[in-house]
């Protein structure tokens, strides 16, 4: 079906070029200026913002091209001018409908939409950006098309002009102390100091400041004039100023964080600032996956990952955020969660069964290999730079050590369980991961043995879902025997074949 003159074809909002602009400026222009005030090589730094006008008439020409109009059975989408593009979308297909709004959206009164379905592809959609009116319009046509199908449940929120639910349960809701909770886990608080120690290696500030001669000065004579209980205070105050910097991007994260089961779908509710709204219908989830920090375990809190099908492959700052089903949550309170999921994953306790001890050898040569590199590095920076205290030699045997002890901690936490028509994996010591896997879901099963696997009589066993790796992680059970990996690729495909395939 071609795009007839009789079909209303929609504009975007008059404010779209402006908001498609956002994300380039953000990318390019604030990086060229860093450039210009923190490089003293001349002036041709000036000529860079024009580097982005190519950029700037590809969007307006996307912008001002794009139509979409609204059927009775789907949704046409049609792109460009001399080389036009038209894309059929139906509503029975639509999974999922987001809402992202930031504060000029919302004082605009727009919002950029996406439009999910289980191709596997992220967003099949993005409307950037829609009126209010022009989105009610547009999820009122998905409700009715997908009821006029036979869909079990259309994907909107509620609205005044759609019917209220029948059954509804709020299942979390984040207080500024569970984002506070968020905030101070060191993997988090970590990435502020990632990025100011990059920008301070790409514009030469340790050497502008002598900060590594200063370093070897106090570790060898106290130069600066501090002792060791100056230096924990000085670690301290640099922790507590990254775990405020860390609040702050939690908070506008999660701020007024809701998670909702709205009939067979979750809906999660999040942001201070940029505010999200997302729809999760319970039979795309196709993996669990529940995280567990050091910090966290201490504080009795765990976070829960979803793999649906058709995340993946685009929106991946979007999608890694909306995969947290449960950004943090008491530990007591998992099971409820769990069940509403699939309750299948809580009926009995997984008979878990412990990775062979091969496996433990090769975790422990690969340790060693990795701290022996280690090592040695700390002893060639010691050896040719002269701004590195000879004291850092005393580092070298560090690195061997924890990762030695590393590899033990971890394989004794490593199991699986294949039972109850699931499949469980537990791994990590530091960062405890258990993910769930229901037959059902099950797509592929291999078994790949590389030149060293084959050397140990060893294989690891992939099997993958519709998800692919949206949950940042995969089943994949390495450095099994090639005997018990074929066993249990030969298990999981007959369970798999006797399970009913629900690809959502």
């Amino acid at each position: 079906m071609t795009v007839s003159e009789e079909r209303v074809r929609h504009r975007l909002h008059g404010s779209s070029l402006f908001f498609r602009l956002i994300p380039l400026v953000k990318s390019f222009l604030f990086p060229a200026l860093l450039v210009y005030f923190l490089s003293s090589d001349g002036r041709w730094q000036l000529w860079l913002p024009l580097l982005i006008l190519p950029a700037f008439l590809i969007e307006l020409y996307r912008t001002r091209t794009l139509r979409y109009a609204l059927d009775d059975e789907e949704l046409v989408i049609t792109t460009g001018r001399w080389f036009r593009g038209e894309r059929h979308i139906p509503y029975s297909k639509i999974q999922n409908i987001d809402l992202v709004q930031g504060p000029l959206h919302r004082l605009l009164r727009v919002g950029e939409v996406r439009l999910e379905t289980a191709s596997g592809a992220g967003s099949e959609a993005k409307l950037i950006v829609l009126s209010r009116a022009a989105e009610l319009e547009l999820r009122e046509a998905v409700a009715r098309g997908r009821y006029a199908a036979g869909a079990a449940e259309p994907t909107e929120d509620e609205t005044e002009e759609l019917p209220a639910p029948r059954d509804e349960e709020l299942l979390l809701k984040l207080s500024m102390g569970e984002i506070a909770r968020i905030a101070v886990d060191p993997g988090r608080s970590l990435i502020p100091l990632g990025v100011l120690f990059g920008l301070a290696w790409e514009f030469d500030l340790f050497e502008r400041f002598h900060v590594w001669k200063r370093v070897a000065d106090w570790l060898d004579a106290g130069g600066l004039g501090f002792g060791w209980l100056d230096g924990i205070l000085i670690a301290l105050a640099a922790f507590l100023a990254l775990t405020l910097f860390s609040l702050i991007g939690t908070t506008l994260l999660f701020s007024g964080f809701r998670l909702r089961r709205v009939e067979d779908q979750f809906r999660i509710r999040r942001g201070l600032l940029t505010q999200v709204r997302a729809t999760i219908p319970r039979r795309r989830i196709q993996v669990v996956s529940v995280h567990q920090s050091l910090i966290h375990r201490w504080m009795g809190r765990v976070r829960v990952r979803v793999g649906t099908a058709g995340k993946g492959g685009q929106d991946e700052d979007h999608e890694q955020e909306e995969s947290w089903l449960a950004p943090l949550m008491p530990q007591r309170e998992l099971p409820r969660l769990l069940a509403a999921i699939e309750p299948r994953l809580i009926e009995t306790e997984p008979a878990w069964r412990p990775f062979p001890r091969a496996a433990l050898q090769r975790a422990r040569r690969r340790a060693l290999r990795l701290g022996l590199l280690a090592a040695a590095a700390i002893g060639a920076a010691a050896w040719w730079s002269e701004e590195v205290p000879d004291s850092a030699l005393l580092l070298m045997p560090i690195p061997l050590i924890l990762l030695w002890l590393s590899a033990a901690w971890a394989h004794r936490r490593r199991a699986f369980a294949l039972d109850g028509g699931r499949l469980a994996l537990r791994e990590g010591w530091w960062r405890r991961r258990t993910s769930f896997l229901l037959m059902e879901k099950v797509q592929s099963v291999a078994v790949q043995d590389g030149l060293f696997d084959r050397r140990w009589r060893q294989a690891s066993l992939l099997v993958d879902t519709a998800s692919g790796h949206s949950t940042g992680h995969h089943f994949a059970l390495r450095w099994l025997s090639r005997d018990l990996a074929d066993a249990l690729q030969a298990a999981i495909v007959e369970r798999a074949a006797q399970a009913r395939f629900r690809w959502s």
